[in-house]
């Protein structure tokens, strides 16, 4: 089944305050499957992928990731709610030349709401574990 179902593409585009609801909840199950740092890395990499597909929405490799990729694997797969909050971006799982990826169509990373949720996650995720105190 290539690419994501055509039903995507009809359904409405969920609101910010959607967007922003299903994430935030895909990354609460995240966060408790995985220690701070595990966290923090796995949040800064879901927020690098949807960078891509915000700042390239037309070109189809930023809109797809593959579920065998060793980065997502070991930062976002195989934790439980990875794939989850995935989804709640607004990826879909599906099959490419007999291979899992998640695909956003071009219509989803097009939505503003994804842009904006983006950002809103960038301002409450650390970029770096605190330093240790003494």
């Amino acid at each position: 089944v290539p690419g994501p179902p055509a039903a995507l593409d009809l359904a409405p585009l969920p609101t910010q305050d959607q967007l922003t609801s299903a994430v935030s909840n895909a990354l609460m199950q995240f966060k408790a499957a995985c220690s701070y740092d595990e966290f923090v890395a796995g949040a800064r990499t879901m927020i690098t992928f949807v960078g891509n597909v915000v700042s390239n929405p037309t070109i189809p490799k930023f809109r797809t990731v593959r579920l065998a990729n060793p980065t997502f694997q070991s930062r976002i797969g195989s934790r439980t709610g990875g794939v989850e909050a995935m989804l709640a971006f607004g990826f879909a799982q599906c099959v490419e030349n007999g291979e899992q990826i998640l695909e956003m169509t071009e219509r989803q990373a097009k939505n503003p709401a994804l842009a904006a949720v983006k950002l809103l996650l960038e301002t409450v995720v650390p970029t770096a574990p605190p330093a240790a105190t003494p």
